[in-house]
């Protein structure tokens, strides 16, 4: 989701130094789930106190950063780790394949919120201990050096505003007060891999992975250091961080040279099996060194059992894996209406002109690996039927609003053929104002729409990408956007009509909506209500507008915007309840 005003803020606490006060301990290795924790998790005894949450990214996006050829199997292994091993309950598993940052914010919150789906039904054990585990990219923050996860679509140039902040993931583990949390990320930082360079550097960059405070108990394990390649060619099973972490989890590493035979597998431990088995292996493949970096307290202990009675390694076959152990979500459905053009109606001469929208229920968003714009999770919504204006809101219309003194008349344009260009860089409580005015002259309640109402009319029956279809060619006939509009807004209702008898609902200008800004659509109403806050200071625009990419016109991208932004893009379409 982009957002054309003021950030933000980065930080949702006071300050960083805040961490400093955190009972956490947060243990940083590069592959699956073992519990650091303070009373260690024993060999099958339940452990109900934990959460673990397991990623494997394997697809990516973009060439310079090639896929994770195991990844998958890398993290089920890890979930197999942390529920027979480890004994965490199966349902306090959640396991993700290729994650998206909307993803990754749902699941651990942003700088904004920390209450992300970490919270089991809304709340976590008492004692928490949590584990994450991560095999996928990382990438280091141009100017700020610190380490990010990269979601599936991120690219490694802008890694500090499209990957996941290590940082963010702290601050919010210690906003959820967690006991413990064991972090195992099977990646590196560098911005290099076996490849070659992955960020527009000449050398790797050493990324800064203390943070910037002392927190008490962090433990971190990487699988590489410095400004080493994270990954090496995969084994046939894992990549090779994993393989060796798993054998050494497993009871290689206390029983090795580097062990003590104690039946208990410390972070030193694990490190020396690491640097004895995983190194040469990727020296001889890729001519580079890699070897595991440690952060932290190395005795920490990370899982115990009985060394008389080692558990057994099971083999990973993803075919067989059963369906429910992958966090799935609602997939997208046909739509429950008939699309066809409502009836019209207009309030008062100088009012907009009212399409009916029929009620129905669509699902909204999107599940797709590419859903880079927080249309994330898909769902089911119902609506009942509204009013919609049938064309963005014009400068003629705008005008009588701002002769009655109610709108801002700096938004008028009075040369010639200028009455039907939809009014544009108003912000979102000018559009407010211009709502009050069609009010207090009609006696009706016109609003803006809630995002689920605009996407709903916006697709008019379909499910396709763009409306019109999935090869962006076909928006010349419906919008326009970058490939057609000459760099300059257009008269409205100049292009097709949707199926609703809407034009414009793509490109010409972006349209506000009632909805508060939020990174993606966990915990939205599914009843077509506006999803608002009090005190919210950012809020939703859709539609694109005439200087849009084609990759930006997917009828489910979102953006966001101060309140008080004029950006050139914003504009507006008013919606009206029908109900008397």
């Amino acid at each position: 989701m982009k957002n054309h005003a003021a950030p933000l803020p980065l930080i949702g606490i006071g300050s960083e130094a805040a961490v400093v006060r955190s009972g956490l301990a947060v243990l940083l290795a590069m592959v699956t789930a073992s519990a650091g924790l303070a009373s260690e998790p024993r060999f099958r005894e339940p452990n109900a106190g934990t959460v673990a949450i397991i990623i494997g990214n394997k697809n990516y996006r973009h060439s310079e950063l090639p896929n994770v050829e195991r990844a998958y199997e890398d993290a089920e292994a890890m979930r197999r780790f942390a529920v027979d091993v480890l004994g965490v309950p199966t349902e306090d598993v959640r396991v993700l394949r290729d994650a998206t940052k909307a993803m990754m914010e749902t699941v651990f919150g942003n700088s904004s919120n920390h209450r992300g789906r970490l919270l089991r039904h809304g709340h976590l054990p008492d004692p928490a201990h949590i584990i994450i585990y991560y095999s996928g990219h990382g990438a280091p923050g141009a100017r700020n050096k610190r380490p990010h996860l990269m979601p599936v679509e991120a690219h490694p140039d802008s890694a500090e505003v499209e990957g996941y902040s290590l940082i963010d993931l702290y601050v919010n583990l210690y906003r959820l007060n967690v006991t413990t949390a064991t972090l195992l990320l099977d990646t590196g930082f560098s911005g290099a891999t076996h490849r070659g360079m992955a960020i527009s550097k000449s050398r790797p960059v050493a990324a800064t992975l203390e943070p910037p405070y002392t927190v008490p108990g962090l433990v971190v394990m990487t699988a590489s250091s410095g400004a080493e390649a994270s990954y090496g060619p995969a084994t046939k099973t894992h990549g090779p961080f994993t393989e060796f972490l798993l054998q050494g989890l497993y009871g290689a590493a206390d029983r090795g040279p580097g062990g003590n035979g104690d039946g208990q597998i410390t972070i030193a431990e694990l490190k020396s099996y690491l640097d004895r088995n995983m190194s040469p292996q990727v020296l001889a493949a890729i001519g580079r060194p890699r070897q595991a970096e440690v952060l932290g307290d190395a005795s920490r202990v990370v899982v115990q059992f009985d060394p008389g009675k080692l558990p057994l390694r099971p083999q990973i076959d993803l075919a067989a894996i059963d369906a429910a152990t992958v966090f799935r979500l609602q997939p997208i459905e046909s739509p429950t209406v008939r699309a066809e053009p409502g009836p019209t109606f207009r309030d008062c001469p100088t009012c907009p002109e009212m399409v009916t929208v029929p009620a129905g229920s669509f699902v909204m968003g999107s599940n797709a690996v590419d859903s880079m714009r927080g249309a994330f999770p898909a769902r089911r919504v119902e609506l009942a039927s509204f009013g919609l204006g049938r064309t963005e809101v014009t400068i003629q219309q705008w005008r009588a609003c701002a002769e009655a003194a109610d709108c801002k008349g700096d938004l008028v344009r009075d040369a010639p053929g200028t009455e039907n260009l939809p009014v544009n860089g108003l912000s979102w409580q000018e559009a407010q104002s211009y709502i009050a005015w069609l009010r207090r002259i009609t006696g009706k309640r016109y609003r803006l729409p809630s995002e689920s109402e605009w996407e709903y009319a916006a697709r008019g029956g379909t499910t396709s990408r763009y409306v019109c279809g999935n090869d962006w060619r076909c928006l010349n006939d419906i919008a326009w956007y970058s490939r057609n509009s000459g760099g300059a807004v257009r008269p409205v209702a100049t292009k097709r009509p949707n199926a609703f008898g809407l034009y414009d609902m793509l490109g010409n200008v972006g349209e506000w909506v009632e909805d508060c800004r939020y990174s993606s659509f966990f915990g939205a109403p599914t009843d077509g209500r506006a999803w608002v806050a009090s005190n919210c200071k950012a809020r939703i625009w859709r539609g694109g507008d005439w200087d849009s990419s084609p990759a930006d016109m997917p009828v489910d991208s979102r953006w966001s915007g101060d309140i008080e932004s004029r950006y050139r893009a914003y504009g507006l379409r008013v919606a009206r309840d029908l109900a008397p």
